[in-house]
């Protein structure tokens, strides 16, 4: 899954229309009712954007997120790229402190740990890097979650990025699989579902978001990254 995602970046400079950065890869499960193989959220979409012919431009920043059935088993990973050479230094440090966050969290996933270590793994990493770039007001989106995952795609437990919701007293155990999908937000906004049941997008329009995320086993030697 990696290694596909790694394939779709490697042209990045616009313009790139939104149906060709999925070319190329195989609809091996879609979540039901989704129409497309993968998700494409651009700029201040949050998640489960349906790819069409929207072009991208310098300074875009656009989520890509793909999923995988095989041998019995769910797999599920996104990662947030950057389009063209003039990315703005908001937009750059969105992506890098989303992506840390998610490493933070998935440093967590080891035996006897509980949920609530990966929402405090999420902060500190947040409130650390808000500590030296003070002017910055991002915040993790709260409406969406990471989860159990394996032989069913959504699984116990709920991984909520809220501090102390959710299944918060879930013990982690050797052997349980995870996403692990924190999404960061320039500025707390309302969100809305648009007109096709899917895309969701913040309603304030300085209101980008990444994501990034990797499926996870937890394992006696720590937490193993699948994909």
């Amino acid at each position: 899954m990696d290694e596909l995602l790694k394939h779709h970046s490697e042209d990045r400079n616009p313009p790139v229309v939104v149906v060709e950065v999925v070319k190329g890869f195989i609809p091996f499960v879609v979540e039901e009712g989704f129409p497309k193989c993968c998700c494409t959220s651009i700029n201040n979409i949050l998640c489960h954007a349906i790819p069409d012919d929207t072009k991208l431009r310098n300074n875009d920043i656009i989520n890509v997120d793909i999923t995988v059935f095989l041998d019995g088993f769910h797999g599920d990973t996104s990662r947030t790229f950057m389009i063209g050479h003039e990315i703005d230094q908001s937009a750059l440090d969105l992506v890098e402190v989303c992506e840390q966050s998610m490493l933070k969290g998935i440093e967590a996933c080891v035996p006897g740990n509980t949920v609530f270590h990966v929402q405090k793994a999420y902060h500190d990493n947040l409130d650390k890097f808000l500590e030296k770039n003070p002017k910055y007001s991002f915040v993790f989106e709260s409406n969406f979650c990471s989860h159990g995952i394996g032989s069913e795609f959504h699984a116990a437990p709920n991984l909520h990025t809220k501090l102390g919701s959710g299944d918060i007293r879930h013990t982690f155990v050797e052997g349980q699989t995870l996403t692990i999908e924190p999404i960061l937000v320039e500025c707390d906004s309302p969100v809305a579902i648009l007109d096709d049941g899917w895309t969701c997008t913040t309603t304030l329009p300085l209101a980008r978001s990444a994501q990034f995320e990797h499926t996870v086993l937890v394992t006696k030697n720590g937490p193993e990254i699948l994909t």
